[in-house]
């Protein structure tokens, strides 16, 4: 059985993901594994994090392939291009994921994947 990671990567693939915002980025972990299966295909990953941890702030500053965006996902997801794929892993309480969801929602042509991760 594939851990979540890889099945996370292998649904990205499917899909043809080509740009990935992953919002609640913290220390990085996710993101990382994200980069990694990023770069042989030329995706771009754009971590969405108001207070990022050392590790993602270094991630940020060392690999091209990920953007780093310091402002809360409210903030971010009013005005960053929408990618193809989000995963939405910040704060778990409804009023922000259905806020998520209706910025996503009202700015989108085609809506993009989104993958809950917890």
């Amino acid at each position: 059985m594939r851990n979540h990671s890889e099945l996370m990567t292998s649904v990205l693939e499917t899909a043809g993901a080509q740009s990935v915002v992953e919002v609640g980025a913290f220390a990085g972990d996710l993101t990382r594994l994200l980069a990694a299966w990023a770069a042989p295909r030329g995706a771009i990953i754009s971590a969405v994090d108001p207070s990022p941890q050392p590790a993602l702030a270094q991630l940020g500053d060392e690999d091209n392939g990920v953007e780093l965006v310091r402002e809360t996902s409210l903030e971010a997801l009013a005005h960053i291009e929408l990618p193809d794929a989000i995963i939405l892993d910040g704060d778990h309480n409804y009023y922000t994921v259905s806020e998520e969801l209706r910025l996503i929602g009202e700015r989108s042509e085609t809506l993009p994947l989104v993958i809950f991760h917890d």
